[in-house]
């Protein structure tokens, strides 16, 4: 019971007492944002150990995201974004987008203060993930999307993201509900896409190392 309990509390991914029923997959977002108006949860399964999975993410080019393309460009009004990033991670930070630690090795987080419902976002940008959490300007809407790739079995991988948000007054909640009624299938669309990306980045990476080692 004693190897129970620490192994509980330390979130232990090896311990022999992690029944598959055991989720860790909203632990960070859990600690983040419990309280929240909108979520999206989306999963897929790559051919790929969960090393293999996170390495994918960070290299993730947006060339493997063609559609997501799409439709920030749809939503942009056909705007062209300042600056050429190459990576989702890249282009995620030119964003706005704050990476937040965890405590899971298999998982990647981040955060994102802003206006959505404006044509420039209206994007906070914070320095920390204490400046995230204490936040106190009401008028914007804070955002957390992680991608928890820890459930490994028969070769594959479970990758699961999900996005929580949470307005920070009744004005904001009100101005963000009407902006997520219009844009939340797309949204859903774009994450999609995104989670099929992470499989073509495994698969280019694979090839990639093929030829340096042919």
């Amino acid at each position: 019971m004693v190897r129970f309990a620490q192994d509980f509390d330390r979130g232990a991914f090896d311990s022999p007492y992690r029944a598959e029923s055991i989720s860790l997959a909203t632990r960070t977002l859990d600690e983040l944002m419990p309280r929240f108006e909108q979520r999206i949860v989306q999963k897929t399964t790559v051919p790929a150990s969960p090393e293999e999975v996170g390495a994918a993410i960070k290299s993730m080019e947006l060339a493997d995201i063609p559609f997501a393309k799409i439709l920030v460009w749809i939503r942009n009004l056909g705007r062209r974004s300042n600056g050429h990033p190459i990576t989702f991670q890249q282009a995620a930070a030119a964003f706005g987008v704050r990476p937040v630690p965890t405590k899971q090795s298999h998982e990647v987080v981040g955060a994102l203060i802003g206006q959505f419902w404006k044509i420039d976002y209206g994007i906070r940008l914070v320095r920390s993930l204490e400046d995230f959490q204490t936040f106190p300007d009401s008028g914007y809407t804070k955002a957390v999307t992680n991608f928890w790739f820890d459930d490994y079995r028969h070769g594959k991988t479970v990758v699961r993201t999900e996005t929580r948000i949470h307005s920070l007054d009744v004005k904001s909640r009100r101005r963000f509900h009407r902006y997520w009624s219009i844009v939340s299938p797309g949204v859903r669309l774009y994450m999609g896409s995104v989670l099929r990306a992470i499989a073509r980045s495994t698969f280019r990476r694979r090839r990639e190392h093929h030829v340096l080692t042919a």
